[in-house]
């Protein structure tokens, strides 16, 4: 999914502004689901202004699919089941009121995700379109929110690319992009990884770009196979309890020296998480230990940017789905 709009929500005034924009957004892709997903936003950017103290909602897009997702750091919801209850309504928690009416769309799932601990409390909601099926997820928050972002991800045909260039803003996004095109431009299999990276590392150096940790990745079907250098964090899901795997051989463009693998299977939905930096490996393990799993691979990647990731760093979450 592409994040396509953010907006901040702090007054009615923001409300406001978000109505009007989605309006004109939405008229120039001629939706068909406008006045929904306007309701939609009205419904949960009220709330966030009442009950939340603010927050922040993301409009997401592929093939002309969307999706909508809430985030705040209010009080959290101590009962869902009451709170998306017909003509229930909040006074204290951070969502609730219009909850009911928008999980009422046949066309739309809504899932909710929520934390009533005294830290690390907050609300999660995504409410997408019913035929939005990937086994393939790649959400991104780049550095204190500016658009420059030193992540990347690229996929072609049965293979991908994920990493971090080193640094922030223009430069690491500069990095990125001439990665990712070097990476469409030739890279064939996991057989030639060796000469692809150190490729890749002439490439870096030549061009006076930033360095980077990268992972390269091939599935077949349900068969996962990742290759990589540099400080990418890998969990794979083994029924209610998630493992740590990590690269660290060398950075590409600077120290580039040996080449991590691993080979997985995954079943029907299990999930192999990828994340770059900017995430604590213990609160990653303990979040998704504790996460229920019928979640979306979309669900538990906004949930895991929200509450575990740093606001003081580029971080990106890569789930690959068992199908």
């Amino acid at each position: 999914m592409n994040i396509v709009k953010k907006y901040s929500v702090k007054t009615n005034a923001d409300t406001i502004f978000i109505k009007v924009d989605m309006k004109n957004y939405f008229k120039i892709k001629n939706c068909p689901y406008e006045d929904f997903l306007i309701f939609v936003f009205m419904e949960l950017s009220t709330n966030l202004v009442k009950y939340a103290g603010g927050g922040y909602l993301w409009l997401m897009e592929k093939d002309d699919k969307y999706a909508l997702a809430c985030f705040d750091n209010g009080k959290g919801i101590k009962d869902l089941a009451l709170a998306t209850t017909n003509g229930y309504t909040t006074s204290g928690n951070s969502l609730g009121l219009g909850l009911h009416q928008i999980a009422q769309n046949p066309d739309f799932d809504m899932q909710i995700y929520t934390q009533t601990k005294e830290k690390d409390s907050g609300t999660v909601v995504l409410v997408s379109q019913k035929e939005i099926n990937e086994d393939i997820v790649f959400i991104t928050k780049a550095y204190m929110d500016l658009e420059q972002n030193g992540d990347y991800f690229t996929k072609k045909g049965k293979n991908i690319i994920f990493g971090d260039a080193s640094g922030h803003g223009i430069k690491a996004q500069k990095s990125a992009n001439s990665i990712k095109n070097f990476f469409m431009d030739n890279f064939l299999s996991l057989t030639l990884v060796r000469s692809f990276l150190d490729s890749l590392d002439k490439h870096i150096k030549e061009n006076h770009l930033r360095s980077s940790v990268l992972c390269l990745i091939e599935k077949k079907k349900n068969n996962v196979e990742v290759c990589g250098v540099g400080n990418i964090d890998m969990w794979i899901q083994d029924g209610q309890t998630y493992h740590r795997k990590t690269l660290k051989d060398g950075i590409v463009g600077e120290v580039f020296s040996n080449i991590s693998s691993n080979k997985f299977e995954l079943d029907k939905n299990q999930k192999l998480i990828l994340n770059t930096d900017g995430l604590e490996p213990i609160r990653v393990k303990d979040f998704l230990d504790a996460l229920k799993h019928n979640y979306s691979s979309l669900m538990l990647s906004l949930c895991m940017l929200h509450f575990l990731s740093s606001q003081m760093d580029d971080n990106s979450i890569l789930i690959i789905e068992g199908v």
